[in-house]
């Protein structure tokens, strides 16, 4: 039995019986995506797109551990939420299935929905952690209403990040206007917060973003390579990109004290 699977067109991925994960394919389907990688007959079927997820699992486990000194909520679930976005996503490139690549955005809809959570509390007066986990809640709702929706009209799912992504670029927009306006900066010092470890995230995942495509596109592309991909590199730049946006958010009252 060949150990690399021959790496066909998009969205005709296989891998053959007698591999593992050729059941849950045979039942689920294929993802919509085929990155470049090619597939492997063994459990981790994207060897390269599956162990690059340490990034985010690691990342998670640093945060969990930090959060013990502070008893903060709004930690815990930063370190929780990522955590479950690496684990999820081990699985998906492990297995490169229908079923899993659902369960892979299922960890990314819980991590933005927690950053429009995080934004809802930077754009009130006063913190209302109830409201805000509901707003929270309902846009992880509308996530996976579009997980179904875009499928039927022909988008990409992989869109559905791409738009959150800039929603969320806008709401940072909008807090610094809102903080200015209204003099509400949610800062241990009572001042405007620091950029700098923001634009380092948009930085790292500008640079991830351009490194996937390359991937998918074929640019940056060596199928039968299991050690690092341009896909693998998104991880990995994703996670920096997130390890800069914690001590980002940890600017914040809300982000350090335990009374809340």
């Amino acid at each position: 039995m060949e150990n690399i699977i021959e790496n066909k067109d998009l969205m005709d991925l296989h891998v053959i019986p007698g591999c593992p994960w050729h059941e849950m394919l045979e039942k689920w389907g294929p993802p919509n995506l085929n990155w470049c990688e090619a597939p492997v007959c063994s459990y981790f079927n994207n060897p390269a797109n599956t162990w690059s997820n340490l990034g985010f699992i690691l990342l998670g486990i640093y945060v969990l551990f930090r959060a013990r000194k502070y008893l903060c909520i709004e930690r815990l679930w930063y370190g929780l939420t990522l955590f479950t976005v690496g684990a999820l996503s081990f699985v998906y490139h492990a297995t490169n299935n229908g079923l899993t690549q659902y369960f892979d955005f299922f960890g990314m809809f819980l991590f933005l929905s927690y950053l429009f959570y995080i934004y809802h509390i930077r754009l009130g007066r006063e913190y209302n952690g109830r409201r805000s986990l509901a707003m929270g809640f309902i846009v992880f709702l509308m996530f996976n209403l579009l997980y179904y929706v875009f499928p039927i009209i022909n988008i990409p799912i992989q869109y559905i990040i791409a738009l959150a992504i800039f929603l969320l670029i806008g709401l940072e927009v909008k807090t610094n206007h809102f903080s200015q306006r209204e003099h509400v900066y949610w800062t241990h010092s009572g001042k405007f917060h620091d950029k700098k470890y923001f634009f380092l995230t948009l930085l790292c995942f500008g640079i991830g973003e351009a490194l996937s495509l390359m991937d998918l596109k074929r640019i940056f592309c060596d199928p039968n390579n299991h050690i690092i991909q341009g896909h693998a590199l998104w991880h990995l730049f994703d996670a920096l990109g997130l390890y800069f946006l914690y001590f980002y958010l940890g600017q914040f009252s809300f982000f350090k004290k335990s009374d809340k």
